[in-house]
């Protein structure tokens, strides 16, 4: 099918995890499933009741930017209520246990923004986002104005 092409789609599955470098260590992210998919839900409700983002406007602006802010902020708000399952999640991803990443001499606070930027550049981070927002987002059928003509 046409819809699998690409990093939204099957083409997902064969691409080669991004690398992240955490004081002169090079760290190769592992593939993410439901597992991850699980603890990153729990992170984000946990972060969304103290900080308010909006994940889909993210996701579909493909800014990338934007999408490490808001997934930084996200789970800092998360640490206070979700701070184990935000600990795994980094671990997991790192492929190092949780006794390391909570380790500063290994893991200093600023390698926060290396691994946000990496994990968003990790095709099956994108791949979720991308079939995620498309599920979250109002159909042209579903909007009130649906009858007017895109120009776009």
């Amino acid at each position: 099918m046409a819809e699998n092409d690409g990093p939204q789609g099957d083409k997902a599955l064969l691409a080669q995890t991004p690398e992240v470098e955490i004081a002169g260590k090079t760290y190769r992210m592992r593939r993410l499933g439901l597992p991850q998919s699980c603890q990153l839900a729990r992170i984000f409700e946990a972060g969304k009741a103290t900080c308010s983002v909006d994940l889909v406007a993210v996701a579909k602006s493909q800014d990338v930017g934007q999408a490490i802010g808001a997934s930084v902020s996200l789970c800092m708000a998360a640490m206070g209520n979700a701070e184990r399952d935000v600990m795994s999640f980094l671990a997991y991803c790192l492929g190092v246990d949780v006794g390391e990443i909570r380790d500063p001499e290994l893991f200093p606070m600023s390698s926060l923004v290396p691994i946000f930027r990496a994990l968003w550049e990790h095709p099956d981070l994108q791949s979720f986002f991308a079939q995620a927002s498309a599920l979250l987002m109002p159909t042209e059928t579903s909007t009130p104005d649906s009858s007017e003509q895109s120009t776009s």
